[in-house]
């Protein structure tokens, strides 16, 4: 009786000369994959849902291998000359001391008291001459300073009372440790 024999199998190697071969190489990679992929999710039922390829105007849907079909086509440009596109413009919310407050009250938490206070502090325009503006334009500016600061204000008092909170859990929770 023959002794059975052990069989070593040695993989093939290619050598890649161009780049062409490598590119036909990866695709047929690509498409093994893919196959493989499909026929592992229909055995488990799972369905793909539809993906739409673009191709300059037109939509193609695409359901699975082999069956493509037209769907419609795109809707026309948001930007056209009959209805140009809504211009958002971009306002910046003014640098208010109470927002000053509240950054370095991470730093230094006495600043969030002190922005918390700008809550009782009233704005008072400037006179016309000083400043060149109408009565008018230095209320509407009034108005946004002054809600911003409010704003600024308000997350000072919230943070003084997280901190306060902080401080007190931490007393609590040291007090009972040591007990």
């Amino acid at each position: 009786m023959a002794a059975p024999t052990a069989r070593t199998t040695i993989p093939s190697i290619r050598i890649i000369h161009s780049e062409q071969q490598q590119t036909s190489l990866q695709s047929q990679r690509m498409t093994c994959a893919s196959e493989l992929s499909a026929r592992i999710d229909e055995f488990f039922g799972v369905t793909q849902p539809l993906r739409a390829v673009v191709l300059e105007r037109s939509v193609i849907e695409d359901n699975g291998p082999g069956r493509i079909s037209m769907a419609s086509t795109l809707p026309p440009p948001y930007d056209t000359p009959d209805a140009p596109a809504p211009a958002y413009d971009d306002i910046q919310e003014p640098a208010t001391l109470s927002r000053c407050f509240f950054y370095y009250g991470f730093v230094f938490p006495l600043f969030w008291i002190l922005g918390a206070l700008i809550l009782f502090i009233t704005l008072r325009p400037t006179p016309e001459s000083e400043c060149g503006k109408t009565a008018e334009q230095q209320a509407e500016e009034l108005a946004i300073i002054r809600r911003t600061e409010i704003r600024w204000s308000q997350k000072c008092v919230l943070a003084i009372f997280i901190l306060i909170i902080a401080i007190t859990i931490t007393v609590v929770t040291l007090s009972l440790c040591r007990t």
